[in-house]
Protein backbone atom coordinates (compact mmCIF):
# COMPACT_ATOMS: atom_id res chain seq x y z
CA UNK A 1 0.00 0.00 0.00
CA UNK A 2 2.80 2.41 0.85
CA UNK A 3 4.38 1.80 -2.56
CA UNK A 4 1.07 2.67 -4.24
CA UNK A 5 0.83 5.90 -2.24
CA UNK A 6 4.42 6.80 -3.09
CA UNK A 7 3.92 6.04 -6.76
CA UNK A 8 0.75 8.13 -6.87
CA UNK A 9 2.51 11.04 -5.15
CA UNK A 10 5.42 10.91 -7.63
CA UNK A 11 3.04 10.71 -10.57
CA UNK A 12 0.97 13.67 -9.39
CA UNK A 13 4.14 15.67 -8.75
CA UNK A 14 5.31 14.94 -12.29
CA UNK A 15 1.97 15.92 -13.83
CA UNK A 16 1.80 19.16 -11.86
CA UNK A 17 5.34 20.10 -12.81
CA UNK A 18 4.65 19.38 -16.48
CA UNK A 19 1.79 21.85 -16.66
CA UNK A 20 1.81 25.43 -17.91
CA UNK A 21 1.49 28.27 -15.41
CA UNK A 22 -0.01 31.71 -15.92
CA UNK A 23 0.86 34.49 -13.45
CA UNK A 24 -1.75 37.27 -13.35
CA UNK A 25 -1.41 40.97 -12.54
CA UNK A 26 -3.59 40.54 -9.41
CA UNK A 27 -1.18 37.95 -7.98
CA UNK A 28 -3.20 34.84 -8.86
CA UNK A 29 -1.75 31.83 -10.64
CA UNK A 30 -3.54 29.57 -13.12
CA UNK A 31 -2.17 26.07 -13.73
CA UNK A 32 -3.13 23.75 -16.57
CA UNK A 33 -2.52 23.14 -20.27
CA UNK A 34 -2.35 26.09 -22.65
CA UNK A 35 -4.61 25.31 -25.62
CA UNK A 36 -4.72 28.69 -27.35
CA UNK A 37 -2.53 31.78 -27.42
CA UNK A 38 -4.33 34.36 -29.53
CA UNK A 39 -3.72 38.02 -30.20
CA UNK A 40 -5.97 39.20 -27.33
CA UNK A 41 -6.97 36.13 -25.31
CA UNK A 42 -5.33 32.92 -24.12
CA UNK A 43 -7.15 29.73 -23.14
CA UNK A 44 -5.89 27.33 -20.49
CA UNK A 45 -7.41 23.92 -19.77
CA UNK A 46 -7.48 23.56 -15.97
CA UNK A 47 -9.07 20.09 -15.91
CA UNK A 48 -10.34 17.45 -18.30
CA UNK A 49 -13.58 19.35 -18.96
CA UNK A 50 -12.93 22.92 -17.75
CA UNK A 51 -11.22 25.69 -19.72
CA UNK A 52 -10.61 29.33 -18.80
CA UNK A 53 -10.21 32.25 -21.21
CA UNK A 54 -7.99 35.10 -19.97
CA UNK A 55 -7.38 38.49 -21.58
CA UNK A 56 -3.69 39.22 -22.15
CA UNK A 57 -3.96 42.58 -20.39
CA UNK A 58 -4.34 40.74 -17.06
CA UNK A 59 -1.30 38.46 -17.54
CA UNK A 60 2.23 39.11 -16.31
CA UNK A 61 4.12 35.98 -17.30
CA UNK A 62 3.44 32.60 -18.87
CA UNK A 63 5.69 29.76 -17.78
CA UNK A 64 5.52 26.84 -20.22
CA UNK A 65 5.94 23.22 -19.25
CA UNK A 66 9.30 23.04 -21.06
CA UNK A 67 10.70 25.75 -18.75
CA UNK A 68 10.48 28.65 -21.16
CA UNK A 69 9.00 31.91 -19.88
CA UNK A 70 7.09 34.49 -21.91
CA UNK A 71 6.69 38.01 -20.52
CA UNK A 72 3.31 39.53 -21.49
CA UNK A 73 2.94 42.72 -19.38
CA UNK A 74 4.93 44.69 -16.82
CA UNK A 75 3.50 44.97 -13.30
CA UNK A 76 2.30 48.39 -12.12
CA UNK A 77 3.76 47.63 -8.69
CA UNK A 78 6.29 45.18 -7.28
CA UNK A 79 5.07 41.60 -7.49
CA UNK A 80 6.95 38.57 -6.13
CA UNK A 81 6.64 35.56 -8.45
CA UNK A 82 8.42 32.29 -7.79
CA UNK A 83 9.23 30.64 -11.10
CA UNK A 84 10.74 27.18 -11.57
CA UNK A 85 14.46 26.89 -10.91
CA UNK A 86 16.72 28.16 -13.70
CA UNK A 87 14.06 28.87 -16.31
CA UNK A 88 15.08 29.69 -19.82
CA UNK A 89 13.88 33.25 -20.30
CA UNK A 90 12.59 33.92 -23.80
CA UNK A 91 11.04 37.26 -24.67
CA UNK A 92 10.14 36.07 -28.16
CA UNK A 93 7.08 34.00 -28.93
CA UNK A 94 7.92 30.35 -28.12
CA UNK A 95 7.22 27.58 -30.58
CA UNK A 96 4.41 26.23 -28.41
CA UNK A 97 2.50 29.51 -28.72
CA UNK A 98 1.15 28.52 -32.15
CA UNK A 99 -1.06 25.84 -30.62
CA UNK A 100 -2.92 23.58 -33.01
CA UNK A 101 -6.66 23.18 -32.45
CA UNK A 102 -8.96 20.51 -33.79
CA UNK A 103 -12.67 20.66 -34.61
CA UNK A 104 -15.03 17.72 -35.00
CA UNK A 105 -18.56 18.43 -36.23
CA UNK A 106 -21.69 16.94 -37.82
CA UNK A 107 -23.76 18.59 -40.54
CA UNK A 108 -27.23 18.67 -38.99
CA UNK A 109 -28.82 19.94 -42.20
CA UNK A 110 -27.68 16.77 -44.00
CA UNK A 111 -30.10 14.72 -41.89
CA UNK A 112 -32.89 16.12 -44.10
CA UNK A 113 -31.43 13.96 -46.89
CA UNK A 114 -30.77 10.97 -44.58
CA UNK A 115 -27.03 11.77 -44.67
CA UNK A 116 -24.73 11.22 -41.71
CA UNK A 117 -22.02 13.76 -42.52
CA UNK A 118 -18.95 14.33 -40.31
CA UNK A 119 -16.14 16.92 -40.55
CA UNK A 120 -12.64 17.14 -39.04
CA UNK A 121 -10.71 20.42 -39.21
CA UNK A 122 -7.24 21.29 -37.91
CA UNK A 123 -6.29 24.95 -37.40
CA UNK A 124 -2.82 26.36 -38.07
CA UNK A 125 -1.15 29.79 -38.20
CA UNK A 126 -2.88 31.18 -35.10
CA UNK A 127 -6.21 29.72 -36.27
CA UNK A 128 -6.22 31.77 -39.46
CA UNK A 129 -6.24 28.67 -41.69
CA UNK A 130 -8.17 25.42 -41.31
CA UNK A 131 -7.32 22.17 -43.10
CA UNK A 132 -9.88 19.40 -43.02
CA UNK A 133 -11.58 16.33 -44.38
CA UNK A 134 -15.23 15.26 -44.54
CA UNK A 135 -17.21 12.10 -45.17
CA UNK A 136 -20.84 11.05 -45.24
CA UNK A 137 -23.05 8.06 -45.88
CA UNK A 138 -26.61 8.19 -47.22
CA UNK A 139 -29.31 5.89 -45.81
CA UNK A 140 -32.01 6.61 -48.43
CA UNK A 141 -33.03 3.68 -50.66
CA UNK A 142 -33.61 6.12 -53.53
CA UNK A 143 -32.18 9.51 -54.43
CA UNK A 144 -34.47 12.41 -53.51
CA UNK A 145 -35.04 15.82 -55.05
CA UNK A 146 -32.08 17.11 -53.01
CA UNK A 147 -29.92 15.03 -55.37
CA UNK A 148 -31.93 15.82 -58.49
CA UNK A 149 -29.10 15.00 -60.93
CA UNK A 150 -29.12 11.45 -59.56
CA UNK A 151 -32.86 11.14 -58.94
CA UNK A 152 -33.38 11.50 -62.70
CA UNK A 153 -31.67 8.12 -63.23
CA UNK A 154 -33.50 4.80 -62.99
CA UNK A 155 -33.29 3.53 -59.38
CA UNK A 156 -30.72 6.20 -58.58
CA UNK A 157 -29.28 5.94 -55.05
CA UNK A 158 -26.63 8.10 -53.42
CA UNK A 159 -24.01 6.09 -51.50
CA UNK A 160 -21.28 8.16 -49.82
CA UNK A 161 -19.22 11.37 -49.97
CA UNK A 162 -15.52 11.94 -49.36
CA UNK A 163 -13.80 15.29 -49.49
CA UNK A 164 -11.13 17.70 -48.36
CA UNK A 165 -11.09 21.45 -47.81
CA UNK A 166 -9.06 24.47 -46.81
CA UNK A 167 -10.66 27.44 -45.02
CA UNK A 168 -9.38 30.94 -44.33
CA UNK A 169 -10.57 32.97 -41.31
CA UNK A 170 -9.48 36.57 -42.01
CA UNK A 171 -12.19 38.45 -40.13
CA UNK A 172 -13.62 38.32 -36.61
CA UNK A 173 -16.73 40.51 -36.79
CA UNK A 174 -17.58 39.92 -33.09
CA UNK A 175 -15.82 38.17 -30.25
CA UNK A 176 -15.69 34.44 -31.10
CA UNK A 177 -17.67 35.02 -34.32
CA UNK A 178 -15.76 34.69 -37.60
CA UNK A 179 -16.31 34.76 -41.35
CA UNK A 180 -14.59 32.13 -43.46
CA UNK A 181 -14.04 31.35 -47.12
CA UNK A 182 -12.20 28.56 -48.88
CA UNK A 183 -12.20 25.68 -51.35
CA UNK A 184 -13.79 22.24 -50.98
CA UNK A 185 -13.26 19.16 -53.15
CA UNK A 186 -16.05 16.57 -52.87
CA UNK A 187 -16.28 13.10 -54.42
CA UNK A 188 -19.72 11.42 -54.36
CA UNK A 189 -20.60 7.90 -55.48
CA UNK A 190 -24.01 6.54 -56.44
CA UNK A 191 -25.65 3.50 -58.04
CA UNK A 192 -28.42 3.25 -60.64
CA UNK A 193 -29.93 1.05 -63.36
CA UNK A 194 -28.44 1.74 -66.77
CA UNK A 195 -30.96 1.50 -69.64
CA UNK A 196 -30.00 0.36 -73.13
CA UNK A 197 -32.40 0.67 -76.11
CA UNK A 198 -32.12 -1.83 -78.99
CA UNK A 199 -34.25 -2.14 -82.12
CA UNK A 200 -36.70 -5.06 -82.23
CA UNK A 201 -35.85 -6.48 -85.67
CA UNK A 202 -38.38 -9.32 -85.60
CA UNK A 203 -41.28 -7.28 -84.34
CA UNK A 204 -43.17 -4.21 -85.41
CA UNK A 205 -41.24 -1.58 -87.31
CA UNK A 206 -39.92 1.11 -85.01
CA UNK A 207 -40.34 -0.95 -81.83
CA UNK A 208 -37.43 -1.13 -79.36
CA UNK A 209 -36.36 -3.30 -76.45
CA UNK A 210 -35.16 -1.73 -73.18
CA UNK A 211 -32.63 -3.65 -71.11
CA UNK A 212 -31.47 -2.65 -67.62
CA UNK A 213 -28.21 -3.40 -65.84
CA UNK A 214 -26.72 -2.31 -62.52
CA UNK A 215 -24.23 0.52 -62.79
CA UNK A 216 -22.20 2.89 -60.61
CA UNK A 217 -21.24 6.49 -61.13
CA UNK A 218 -19.61 9.43 -59.39
CA UNK A 219 -19.57 13.20 -59.17
CA UNK A 220 -16.23 14.93 -58.64
CA UNK A 221 -16.66 18.62 -57.86
CA UNK A 222 -14.55 21.55 -56.71
CA UNK A 223 -16.48 24.32 -54.94
CA UNK A 224 -15.81 27.77 -53.55
CA UNK A 225 -17.15 28.00 -50.00
CA UNK A 226 -18.06 30.69 -47.50
CA UNK A 227 -19.94 30.96 -44.21
CA UNK A 228 -19.77 31.86 -40.53
CA UNK A 229 -18.11 30.26 -37.50
CA UNK A 230 -19.23 30.94 -33.89
CA UNK A 231 -17.74 29.51 -30.68
CA UNK A 232 -19.54 28.94 -27.39
CA UNK A 233 -18.01 28.13 -23.96
CA UNK A 234 -14.57 27.54 -25.54
CA UNK A 235 -15.59 23.97 -26.41
CA UNK A 236 -18.64 24.07 -28.69
CA UNK A 237 -19.27 25.84 -31.97
CA UNK A 238 -21.76 26.23 -34.82
CA UNK A 239 -20.59 26.66 -38.40
CA UNK A 240 -22.49 27.47 -41.58
CA UNK A 241 -21.20 26.42 -45.00
CA UNK A 242 -22.32 27.38 -48.46
CA UNK A 243 -20.43 26.00 -51.45
CA UNK A 244 -20.95 26.40 -55.19
CA UNK A 245 -19.08 24.78 -58.07
CA UNK A 246 -19.41 22.41 -61.02
CA UNK A 247 -18.78 18.79 -61.97
CA UNK A 248 -18.32 17.03 -65.31
CA UNK A 249 -20.50 14.19 -66.55
CA UNK A 250 -18.49 11.16 -67.67
CA UNK A 251 -18.88 7.71 -69.22
CA UNK A 252 -22.24 5.96 -68.84
CA UNK A 253 -23.49 8.66 -66.46
CA UNK A 254 -23.10 11.18 -69.30
CA UNK A 255 -25.10 8.96 -71.67
CA UNK A 256 -27.84 8.05 -69.20
CA UNK A 257 -28.39 11.59 -67.93
CA UNK A 258 -28.75 13.04 -71.42
CA UNK A 259 -30.96 10.17 -72.63
CA UNK A 260 -33.43 10.55 -69.77
CA UNK A 261 -33.20 14.34 -69.66
CA UNK A 262 -34.07 14.67 -73.34
CA UNK A 263 -36.92 12.15 -73.03
CA UNK A 264 -38.44 14.23 -70.24
CA UNK A 265 -38.29 17.40 -72.34
CA UNK A 266 -40.65 15.90 -74.96
CA UNK A 267 -39.17 17.77 -77.90
CA UNK A 268 -37.56 16.72 -81.13
CA UNK A 269 -34.31 18.54 -80.48
CA UNK A 270 -31.89 16.74 -78.19
CA UNK A 271 -29.11 18.51 -76.31
CA UNK A 272 -25.99 17.04 -74.75
CA UNK A 273 -25.05 18.31 -71.28
CA UNK A 274 -21.44 17.84 -70.15
CA UNK A 275 -21.19 20.06 -67.06
CA UNK A 276 -23.68 20.54 -64.22
CA UNK A 277 -23.71 22.84 -61.16
CA UNK A 278 -22.88 21.51 -57.69
CA UNK A 279 -24.02 23.10 -54.42
CA UNK A 280 -23.33 22.28 -50.78
CA UNK A 281 -25.12 23.69 -47.71
CA UNK A 282 -24.22 22.83 -44.15
CA UNK A 283 -25.14 23.83 -40.59
CA UNK A 284 -22.50 22.10 -38.49
CA UNK A 285 -22.60 21.59 -34.73
CA UNK A 286 -19.30 20.55 -33.25
CA UNK A 287 -16.82 20.17 -30.42
CA UNK A 288 -13.45 21.89 -30.16
CA UNK A 289 -10.62 19.67 -28.95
Amino acid sequence: MKYLVSYTFILLTFLLKSQDKIYLVNGETKTGTLTKLGEEFITIKTSIIDSTEIHKSSILIIEFENGKVQKINAAEKDVLIKISESPEINFNLPAKADVFCNDISINTLAFCNADFSAFYERFVFHEKIGLGVMGSYNFNTRATVLNSFIALLNNGKKNYDLGGFINFYPLEFEKNHFLHFGIMYKYMTFSYSSIKLTNNIGGNQGAAISTYSSAKGFQSATMLTTGSYSRFNNNFFIKTIFGLGTFKLKNDYLEQYNLLSNNNKNNAQSNTTYILPKMYIGINLGFKM
